[in-house]
């Protein structure tokens, strides 16, 4: 229909600002909120599905650089770290920094089974040829920024 439109397919985005009532809306940040409320969370299987996360703010930058040009036109482009991190070790990471909640291992529901993905690490090669991005937020830090952002905020947020 003649819109000039560039795609950015996000990986599993965090941090801040997102919404924290419903798992279905980032389960990185959900995770989060379950730490900082001590619950327990729920790990299917051994938990060593890698999945790739990306913070929010360089998600962000990556969404102001594409539409910052105007040769992108029709290009689909990956927003992701690149960097592949086991469920399991992300979850321990959440547990450390927050300093609490309950990792509890679970057998796969057999609906989960039927549509897990697999491992996915996004390939961000073409972004940074392109526009020249990739995300600059180490995972410890985001982690960090984004479960003393709850803490502060928790009331606002759920």
């Amino acid at each position: 229909h003649g819109v000039s439109c560039t795609i950015l397919r996000v990986a599993n985005g965090y941090g801040p600002r997102a919404q924290m009532k419903a798992p279905s809306f980032g389960i990185l940040n959900w995770f989060i909120r379950l730490a900082i409320d001590n619950s327990e969370i729920k790990i299917f299987g051994d938990g060593k599905q890698v999945r790739d996360y990306v913070y929010g703010e360089d998600i962000i930058q990556a969404f102001l650089m594409v539409a910052a040009r105007n040769d992108l036109n029709g290009e689909v482009l990956n927003v992701g770290s690149g960097v592949g991190v086991p469920l399991i070790d992300i979850v321990k990471k959440v547990v450390k920094l927050a300093g609490k909640g309950k990792i509890v291992y679970v057998p796969w529901p057999e609906t989960n089974k039927k549509i897990d993905v697999g491992d996915f690490i996004a390939d961000i090669q073409k972004i940074k040829m392109r526009v020249s991005w990739e995300s600059s937020t180490g995972l410890d830090d985001g982690l960090s920024k984004t479960i003393q952002f709850y803490e502060k905020n928790r009331s606002h947020y759920w």
